[in-house]
Parts: C-alpha cells; sequence; structure tokens
C-alpha cells in the first residue's frame, strides 16, 4: 500500500484544500493530512487557530479522499509533523509548488525513503480564496456609511482638481451593503473606501490608493 502524507496549517478548510487532498490521494492508496497543532499555530504564528483542533480533525477526518489525520505537535518550523513522520514512514510528502519549506522536507524524506513529491498548480474547479481572504470576509461589516456628493467635486484628491475652479460640495451619507448598493459601483472616493470596507478591505487605504491629499 502506498502512503502519501500532505501537511499544512488548514485552519479554514475551502475547496482549494480539498482539491490538493483529491489530488494528493490520487497518487497512492492512503492519505494522511497533518495540520498544525493551536499551540504550534500560535508560536509560530502568534494567531489562534479558527477552530479547536479536536473540531478541525473531525472535519477533516470526515472528507472522503482522507484516510487519517493527525495533529502536527512538533515545534520545528515547518516539520510539525515530524515525530509522526519518522515512525510512519510514508511512501510520499505531497507538497504544492510553492513550498516554502522544500529544502528541510527534503531532508527529512532522505531520511525515511519517501519521495517528496511537488503537484503542480492545476487550474481551480471554484475561484481561488485563502484563509487570509475569508477572515476578512467573515469581519466585513454587512453595512457602511457611504458619501454622496452633488454640485461638487474631487477638491480632497489634488491630482483631480482644476486649477482656478470652484467647487461647492453638499454631501449626503446614506448607508450602503453588498446586497443594497443602487449607485454605480466603486465610483467615487466615498464609494470606494465604502465598497472595500464591505469586501473586508481598509477603507482608509482605498482612499490613499486613489491619491487622497
Amino acid at each position: 500500500m502506498k502512503r502519501i502524507l500532505v501537511s499544512g496549517c488548514y485552519d479554514i478548510i475551502h475547496a482549494g484544500h480539498l482539491q490538493f487532498f483529491e489530488e494528493a490521494r490520487s497518487l497512492g492508496d492512503h492519505l494522511t493530512v497533518s495540520f498544525a497543532s493551536e499551540d504550534v499555530l500560535w508560536h509560530h504564528k502568534q494567531r489562534r487557530s479558527s477552530i479547536p483542533d479536536e473540531h478541525k480533525k473531525a472535519v477533516l477526518e470526515g472528507l472522503r479522499m482522507v484516510d487519517e489525520v493527525i495533529i502536527g505537535t512538533d515545534h520545528d518550523l515547518g516539520l510539525d509533523f515530524k515525530s509522526y513522520f519518522l515512525e510512519a514512514k510514508p511512501d510520499i510528502l505531497a507538497v504544492t509548488e510553492d513550498d516554502q519549506y522544500e529544502a528541510i522536507k527534503r531532508d527529512l524524506c532522505d531520511q525515511v525513503g519517501c519521495t517528496y513529491r511537488v503537484l503542480p498548480k492545476t487550474p481551480p474547479k471554484f475561484d481561488p480564496v485563502s484563509t487570509s481572504g475569508i477572515v476578512k470576509w467573515v469581519k466585513a461589516p454587512t453595512e457602511s456609511p457611504l458619501r454622496v456628493d452633488f454640485a461638487g467635486g474631487w477638491l480632497d484628491v489634488p491630482r483631480h482638481a482644476r486649477e482656478g475652479a470652484f467647487i461647492v460640495n453638499c454631501a449626503i451619507s446614506p448607508l450602503v451593503s453588498l446586497r443594497n448598493w443602487t449607485y454605480e459601483k466603486r465610483s467615487g472616493l466615498g464609494g470606494s473606501g465604502a465598497w472595500a470596507l464591505l469586501n473586508g478591505e481598509d477603507g482608509v487605504d482605498s482612499e490613499l490608493d486613489l491619491g487622497v491629499g
């Protein structure tokens, strides 16, 4: 039986993880998924796990392509699964093309005669997302104030101001949401800030990107 191991944080499981698990599982007969424990996650990334370890383990065990789930507790950076790996001696350690711990993982594989296998980036079945992107989306407000200017202009954006022109502003600030946006999307300074907030981004940064003076 050919055994495959993959590792990661898998803090918030999404479709990209499932696709990677399926591709890794196709390399052999048994797939073990290892994820960094809450303690390891805090030690290396100074952040909490999205859910307790036992809950995450149960979610991963419920996936049809996963045969075994372990919690990595070693504090070696990038090798939280090291103790299990040296004992279990899997046949393949599957990683993605952007694996930042390639050198130490290859060395670990050499110790037990395991194959270090890089899986190419295949086109995603869904629009790609990331854990940080999901966190931003969850934290985003459901409504945001929007500034709408009448008979005015972008006086606070020097690069858009006309030399010698007169600008008179009259502004209102309605509330908008992604489900209730009756204005042209991402237009105007007020619109750019509100749109950014509703999508989990920084409203101030979005204004600065437009050249606010």
